[in-house]
């Protein structure tokens, strides 16, 4: 019986939330850099929402559409920045929660458990969750996604289990609309694996292919797009490789690499200026170890669950290979990466855990329980 109270999945959650609720304070004291800027546009932005009942305000779009989520508690008597701090913290960890119930569900929990400690404890994680920025809301969502398509709950059908991951999705993509076609490629690519056998599924295949061809003289303009984002962001103490622009669609494939394991990995120990850069590059080693597991994990799942491990993998890739070429600095990668990093740290954990004997291992770890 207790070891379904305390199943692994719930203690990572519990773990998390308790993570992100201490690191309120110094978030609401603005005494870290994930706290200020943004953080705080965000919240004004809330708050005059929730006094003027308009959504007619100064900041930009992105302001306002993540201040309609956060105006409520501004509504609320009582601390309203308390409220919106816990609030958003409850969603970084049940990200958390989602991430080891998939670890769990595709291999073991103790899996689940490796899967989803990165994501619980990392300190630039963690300050993030435990701020007003919509990392931990993006997450969530995409998490939320993943868990209701991978590891649907028992008292879901299959129906609504679906209309619950369009919702999740959709919520997500509000937030970080560039993001949608990263889901759908994830989704077509594990549609695709699991009906590979039928003779239409190929057919339609080619003729994708094909038709792919078209979007050709769209290269250019698309081209010109990157540059742009390139030198709008480039700046501040933690750039790197700003001065780099793409003449045609062969220096992107070049490059594509390089800018995935800058966008994954930086601050290079090299890189690190400041006593702040230290815990991100031993967080940053750790993502590598994980990755170099990964490989491993991916050849393990591949054999049992082709048509997610696929749509997993295809996701990670493609949306890295974006991130990397817009992204100049690792203080914005720090922010962003974390919705792909999940990944690694899924197929790193079943690969380390497929070495360990999981009767040697606590019950919570072994019970299989959502």
């Amino acid at each position: 019986m207790a070891s379904s109270k305390w199943s692994a999945p719930l203690i990572t959650l519990c773990l998390a939330l308790l993570f992100r609720l201490i690191m309120i304070p110094a978030s609401l004291l603005q005494i870290h850099p994930y706290a200020s800027d943004d953080a705080i546009g965000f919240a004004k932005t809330a708050a005059l929402i929730a006094t003027e009942f308009s959504l007619s305000t100064p900041r930009s779009s992105t302001y306002e559409i993540w201040g309609i989520f956060l105006a409520p508690f501004w509504i609320l008597p009582g601390p309203s920045s308390i409220y919106a701090h816990i609030f958003v913290a409850i969603l970084g960890a049940i990200a958390v929660y989602n991430i080891a119930v998939i670890g769990q569900t595709l291999y073991s929990p103790h899996a689940g458990v490796l899967a989803a400690l990165p994501v619980a404890v990392y300190p630039s994680i963690v300050l993030t969750h435990s701020t007003l920025l919509r990392e931990a809301a993006i997450l969530f969502g995409l998490t939320t996604a993943a868990r209701l398509l991978i590891a649907r709950p028992p008292q879901l059908s299959r129906h609504w289990a679906a209309i619950g991951a369009v919702i999740a999705i959709i919520f997500t993509t509000i937030h970080r609309q560039e993001n949608l076609p990263v889901y759908g490629l994830a989704i077509l690519s594990a549609v695709t694996m699991n009906y590979w056998n039928h003779r239409f599924t190929k057919t339609t295949i080619v003729s994708f292919s094909i038709s792919s061809l078209t979007a050709i003289p769209f290269l250019g303009p698309i081209i010109k797009q990157i540059n742009n984002l390139r030198s709008h962001r480039v700046g501040g103490r933690t750039k790197y490789l700003g001065s780099v622009q793409f003449d045609g669609i062969s220096e992107i494939i070049v490059f594509t690499w390089i800018g995935i394991g800058y966008f994954l990995f930086t601050p290079f120990p090299w890189m690190v200026e400041t006593l702040s850069d230290v815990p991100i590059m031993f967080e940053s080693l750790l993502s590598f170890f994980y990755l170099l597991f990964a490989i491993i994990g991916f050849r393990i799942l591949i054999n049992r669950s082709p048509s997610i491990t696929v749509g997993l993998a295809v996701g990670f890739l493609f949306g890295v290979s974006l991130y990397g070429l817009g992204t100049v600095n690792y203080g914005t990668a720090v922010r962003h990466r974390p919705m792909f990093l999940w990944v690694i740290f899924v197929f790193g954990a079943v690969a380390i855990t497929s070495m360990f004997d999981s009767k040697s291992l606590p019950f919570w770890f072994t019970k299989r329980n959502e």
